[in-house]
């Protein structure tokens, strides 16, 4: 496993670990399966684009009940490092492996990125 895809899984790890923990009592009301691969794959975006808002995909609320851990898993995301043609496909192969998991429980924002990444694959 080359080091972008370690630090996006330990990213993801340090997240569902968390939500996980105490029979996942630190997950917010009504919190969709898709939120911590959303944020992962906003916030790449973020990291390796200037001009990409996470603000229209992601909800505050994930956000807010994330914060004991955000940092740890954000300087995972920090490490992950990609040339401005491979970053595109990269956040692509993550999107479309972690919606091969999610089954049914997917956010409309989820779905709104997906959206996104196909046209900047188009």
């Amino acid at each position: 496993m080359n080091d972008n895809y370690n630090y996006t899984w330990l990213a993801m790890c340090e997240l569902d670990d968390y939500f996980s923990c105490l029979g996942g009592s630190a997950r917010p009301m009504n919190m969709s399966e898709s939120e911590i691969p959303l944020y992962i794959a906003c916030k790449l975006c973020e990291y390796h684009n200037a001009k990409f808002s996470a603000t229209e995909f992601l909800d505050h609320s994930f956000i807010e009940a994330a914060k004991p851990v955000i940092e740890k898993a954000n300087s995972y995301l920090l490490k992950v490092s990609l040339s401005s043609s491979d970053f595109i496909p990269f956040v692509t192969e993550f999107y479309e492996h972690a919606n091969t998991k999610l089954g049914s429980d997917k956010s409309s924002r989820w779905g709104a990125f997906g959206v996104y990444l196909r046209g900047k694959n188009a």
